[in-house]
């Protein structure tokens, strides 16, 4: 979904996320295309299986390339950390690092 005319993204947060006792998630897609639902679903699902798995977490690459493709105008963190909604509030997307 669209949040401030940017895409909530909170893939390279789930490690924090998971310790902070988050065990359930979802991913707003009602009015996506089914291709959207499909791939950032499936980017989701294997990015919280890695966090689960207790190895070192990073954003893979081509997690990426499938949130920038279906990213319309960018990526926020809705209004996590104390921000306006407005900012991304991280470094993996932003600055194109890869580490958490």
């Amino acid at each position: 979904g669209v949040l401030s005319g940017r895409d909530m993204c909170m893939i390279e947060h789930l490690p924090l996320l998971l310790n902070e006792g988050f065990r359930v998630f979802s991913v707003e897609g009602l009015y996506e295309t089914s291709a959207w639902r499909s791939e950032v679903g499936s980017v989701y699902r294997e990015a919280l299986r890695s966090v689960a798995s207790g190895e070192p977490f990073a954003v893979r690459r081509e997690w990426e390339r499938v949130l920038r493709r279906h990213s319309r105008n960018g990526f926020c963190n809705g209004y996590w950390f104390g921000q306006s909604g407005r900012k991304y509030v991280g470094s993996v997307l932003q600055d194109g690092n890869s580490r958490v």
